[in-house]
């Protein structure tokens, strides 16, 4: 996998983009997205809606 992520991004280390929201106290919304370029649309409205 690491061999593959290489090749892919030129490193093995990829971003993580974590989303929250709080509704009430103690619900929380958690949106996780790994790597920008397989989620970039849902980010890009992920962040205009901030």
């Amino acid at each position: 996998m690491e061999k593959q992520l290489k090749e892919l991004t030129g490193t093995i280390i990829v971003p993580a983009f974590i989303f929250t929201n709080t509704k009430m106290l103690f619900l929380k919304n958690k949106k996780v997205l790994i790597g920008f370029e397989n989620n970039r649309s849902e980010i890009e409205k992920l962040v205009g809606s901030l």
